[in-house]
């Protein structure tokens, strides 16, 4: 069965193009074609189907071989282009093949047709074939440089005997470099490293080039405009069959964010050992000078009450039991610092309201309260937070605000849960280094960082603070009251 073929004859005489077919199909081709003879003609040929080849003379009334060849490339086709003509010498020839006709053949001997048709059809296939693989490598090749910007990861290669450095392109952003800045050499590589890391990375990379184990660290590194980072390097040495080292690829990974929030979860683990060691002195305080002192007063009117003449029971026993009442107080009261138990039974609105309105009656804090959309059920540790984070806040305003007034809005929208606490008092600087390691200040950031929240402290001395905690919410609707409260309530003391 011959091999089906699709050709474009540019041919002016129907019986040269007969000649040409029947050339075609004595060859094993069944050549499926459409005869054009001007230059409208071929460009709607040409846009009617796809071509396998073209075959076109050289000269013909109003129109030519040079002009087809100009329209087939105009319209960017890589299709075989071949020249049939009678009259060709060979400077013409070459005129056309420097044009980009991929062949030329005599009319007078057309046994060079069919071969010259099946090389130019194999070379046609090759230069696809070659397109596609291009175009699968680029794409491969922006994929790779995404999922590096992505990762924020370059991979280098280090010409070890020519002493030449190359990186992808992700090192640019890495290291805050320009194109021009990109070092070439092993050294100039060197320069980037922060200068007390710079001994390590050297030591690691000369036990690398004197081992097969490649090598593996985290250093600093300095950008141009001042900057610091840093990153994850790793290499691999290859040598050559004498043992001598001559390339090394490897890669680096910017990791600077990573250890920030390695280094802040140190920090709040430090810091949750302090506040629990701080919390057990004050229990321990506590129990010691309150609790512990009134039982002992208790078990001296208890004894006394045992040795007492039987007219003077009753009253040391009514003084027993009022000082045993205190302590019960006293109990209640710590137990309510450490957690309220109304949290977990009444919600979180009902224990702001307790806390607020028992803050302002024993400190003499006049507190303007109100909320919005807190009839609703928030999970356990949203309105954990929510209360200490208002908690701490009041307590700084009691105790370094100076101020006799403070503002409480507390409110939750679709998404969030805000808290805000406002005071009209001193103030302070929150750059102060002694400000930034204040346990409750610090306690407070944390609570919200922990639930994926932010707090914000706005403040400067003599113009009081303001402390906006937000609270992200993920609540299933049928959490939601059926009716959420429109009104703000107020609370005040």
């Amino acid at each position: 069965m011959n091999q089906p073929l699709r050709v474009l004859i540019i041919e002016d005489s129907e019986d040269d193009a007969l000649l040409l077919l029947r050339e075609l199909r004595k060859g094993g081709y069944e050549p499926s074609y459409t005869r054009v003879q001007t230059a409208d003609e071929m460009k709607t040929a040409l846009e009617a189907q796809q071509w396998d080849i073209v075959l076109s003379d050289y000269v013909m009334p109003g129109f030519s071989g040079l002009k087809a060849l100009g329209i087939l490339r105009e319209k960017g086709l890589d299709v075989p282009f071949v020249i049939v003509s009678g009259q060709i010498g060979e400077d013409i020839a070459v005129e056309a093949m420097k044009a980009g006709a991929h062949d030329y053949i005599v009319k007078g001997s057309l046994k060079r047709l069919v071969p010259a048709i099946a090389r130019e059809l194999g070379e046609a296939e090759s230069r696809r074939e070659r397109r596609r693989v291009e175009k699968a490598l680029r794409r491969s090749e922006a994929s790779l440089a995404e999922a590096q910007r992505i990762a924020h990861l370059a991979n280098w290669e280090w010409d070890i005997i020519a002493n030449v450095l190359w990186y992808s392109d992700e090192i640019h952003r890495i290291f805050g470099l320009t194109q021009s800045q990109i070092p070439a050499t092993f050294e100039a590589g060197l320069d980037h490293v922060h200068p007390e890391h710079r001994p390590r990375v050297r030591q690691a990379i000369t036990e690398a080039l004197q081992s097969s184990t490649g090598y593996g660290l985290d250093y600093r590194f300095v950008r141009p405009d001042g900057t610091e980072g840093v990153v994850h390097a790793e290499g691999e040495v290859t040598f050559d069959d004498d043992g001598k080292p001559i390339r090394m690829v490897g890669t680096t990974q910017d990791v600077t964010e990573r250890k920030r929030l390695e280094e802040r979860l140190r920090a709040l683990s430090r810091r949750l050992i302090q506040v629990q060691e701080e919390e057990r002195r004050t229990i321990g305080r506590e129990l010691h000078d309150q609790i512990g002192q009134s039982l002992t007063v208790v078990k001296l009117l208890i004894d006394n009450a045992i040795k007492a003449p039987a007219g003077r029971v009753k009253k040391i026993l009514n003084e027993a039991e009022t000082v045993t009442h205190e302590v019960i107080t006293q109990l209640r009261d710590l137990s309510s610092e450490l957690r309220p138990s109304m949290l977990d039974d009444l919600g979180l609105l009902p224990t702001l309201i307790w806390h607020i309105g028992r803050l302002g009656s024993r400190s003499g804090l006049e507190i303007d309260f109100k909320h919005s959309g807190l009839n609703r059920q928030f999970p356990p540790e949203i309105a954990t937070a929510a209360y200490r984070i208002m908690q701490e806040a009041l307590t700084n305003v009691i105790r370094h605000s100076g101020a006799d007034q403070a503002i409480v809005r507390v409110w939750a929208e679709e998404s969030k849960l805000v808290v805000w606490v406002e005071d009209h008092g001193r103030g302070f600087d929150p750059s102060a280094r002694h400000f930034q390691n204040t346990i409750g200040l610090s306690s407070m950031e944390e609570r919200a960082l922990l639930l994926d929240g932010t707090l914000i402290i706005e403040t400067s001395p003599g113009n009081g603070t303001l402390i906006t905690a937000e609270l992200p919410l993920v609540e299933p609707p049928g959490n939601r009251e059926a009716g959420n409260e429109k009104d703000h309530a107020d609370t005040s003391r």
